[in-house]
């Protein structure tokens, strides 16, 4: 899912912006500047989007696809204390398994 969404973010960022035209409107002009958002803005909302889409289509297709087989393994506990001969010193060897 994780992938998805940041595929989903990276390509509705990349074509928000490869074509994204300049309003042609004057800069006065009340409506042309509250419907046109600037491209910074316009960049992030199609990220958002996008992000949004490939979220839910790596879900989609994470639930389609199984590909990993999980089988439960019995694991042994124990633990294990040792000295180690190191030089002139003695070393402690602590050693445990879950």
């Amino acid at each position: 899912m994780l992938i998805g969404a940041l595929v989903g973010a990276g390509a509705g960022a990349i074509t928000y912006d490869a074509t994204y035209r300049e309003p042609k409107c004057a800069p006065d002009n009340f409506f042309c500047w509250q419907l046109e958002p600037d491209r910074g803005l316009g960049v992030f909302a199609a990220a958002l989007v996008g992000g949004v889409v490939g979220l839910a289509a790596g879900g989609l297709v994470g639930r389609a696809i199984k590909t990993e087989r999980w089988v439960s393994r019995p694991l042994g506990a124990g633990a294990r204390l040792g000295l180690v001969p190191r030089g002139n010193d003695v070393a402690l060897l602590v050693s445990m398994r879950f």
